[in-house]
């Protein structure tokens, strides 16, 4: 049919021709167009997406348009970017006549009970039930009306028999309580390894055993210990004249130990075996006595059965040391296999053999699992 004025457009989505190559900080308005030339006009600014610089411009506060033509409120930049989309005109839609308004033109969801005129039933998407109280939970009853739970009293939680559904008084804590326990049988254990688990040595304390023994402890004040962590520290027990000073290289005899956690360092041999792989770190202090000017090196290793030596070294130690004192001193973290060994060896070469080992507390070697 004939319209006066501009026939309605619908469905016609266009984006609009770029107009930033016009953008000098001073011209607010611009030709409106599509395809590179064709002249647009929207019925009204909301009918246009407007983006400058990627920021969506708001209608009519930010811009207004008249006939085909855009005006912003704030000049653009010359550096501002810009992108439009004209959306399908909008055409108002009478009230339809009796009996033309057909089922498919139906929104889902678009009938409700109060236009049916009747209550809908649980086979055909109901409840079945003509009101349902508010804050009332709907609990499923075959084809029967759905079942309305109350909220009863205040903290009830919905709880099942295994049966229904029922409002509830919630349960008296959250929590549960369990006995301290014991390091040979914790509180909280696996059905199957019942001596390995949590339980409490004392007040505000947390301890984890492992095959009956404390493995980790954890104070009242939040101090974490390892009892079982593997550590060890020797020393000398004897003093030792004349062991190197002509190239001998001499195993550190380290014989009496200061602590030794599980048992892995050997007086015997004076080496630590690794109990399992990890990284390590190692302390040494080795005494060199009765130092002549003729030395004119000394290396202190700590040997690894598979991993690389380490060596500190001191040259001409003669020169500075002469008839006293010289401690090779060291730390070092090394990586570890399970079963791997690592002991200390001394060699001053350069004169004769006449170099000392001192021993007690000018003497150790120390090592422990850091992880």
């Amino acid at each position: 049919m004939p319209y006066i004025g501009k026939d309605p457009v619908t469905g016609n989505y266009n984006s609009l021709d770029d107009i930033s190559g016009s953008f000098n900080s001073s011209t607010t308005t611009f030709n409106l167009e599509v395809n590179s030339g064709t002249a647009v006009t929207p019925v009204r600014a909301e009918a246009l997406i407007i983006s400058i610089n990627g920021v969506i411009q708001e209608p009519t506060t930010d811009f207004t348009v008249s006939a085909a033509t855009i005006t912003f409120t704030t000049a653009p930049a010359s550096t501002d970017t810009f992108f439009g989309v004209l959306l399908g005109q909008q055409l108002d839609i009478a009230v339809p006549s009796d009996g033309t308004v057909s089922t498919a033109k139906i929104a889902d969801g678009a009938v409700t009970n109060v236009k049916l005129g009747e209550t809908v039933t649980v086979a055909k998407g109901g409840t079945g039930a003509a009101t349902h109280t508010a804050n009332n939970v709907l609990v499923g009853a075959g084809t029967s009306a759905i079942t309305s739970v109350a909220p009863s009293t205040s903290g009830n939680v919905l709880t099942s028999n295994g049966t229904v559904w029922a409002s509830a008084a919630a349960p008296a804590t959250d929590l549960t309580a369990v006995a301290d326990g014991s390091v040979g049988s914790p509180s909280i254990a696996n059905s199957g390894d019942t001596n390995t688990g949590i339980y409490w040595p004392g007040a505000d304390q947390l301890g984890l055993t492992t095959a009956g023994a404390a493995g980790l402890l954890i104070d009242a004040s939040g101090r974490v210990t390892t009892p079982l962590q593997p550590m060890f520290r020797v020393e000398r027990s004897t003093y030792q004249a004349n062991v190197t000073g002509d190239g001998t290289t001499y195993t550190v005899t380290f014989d009496s130990e200061l602590g030794d956690v599980g048992g892995h360092f050997n007086t015997t041999t004076h080496t630590f075996t690794a109990p399992i792989a990890g990284y390590y770190l190692f302390s040494i202090v080795v005494p060199y006595r009765g130092i002549t000017s003729s030395e004119t090196a000394a290396n202190t290793d700590l040997i690894f059965s598979s991993t690389q030596n380490v060596t500190f070294s001191y040259l001409n130690p003669g020169v500075v040391h002469a008839g006293s004192y010289y401690f090779a001193a060291g730390t070092v973290v090394a990586p570890l296999a399970a079963s791997e060994t690592a002991h200390v060896t001394m060699r001053a070469s350069g004169g004769s053999k006449v170099v000392d080992l001192d021993y007690a507390w000018n003497s150790h070697f120390a090592g422990f699992l850091i992880g």
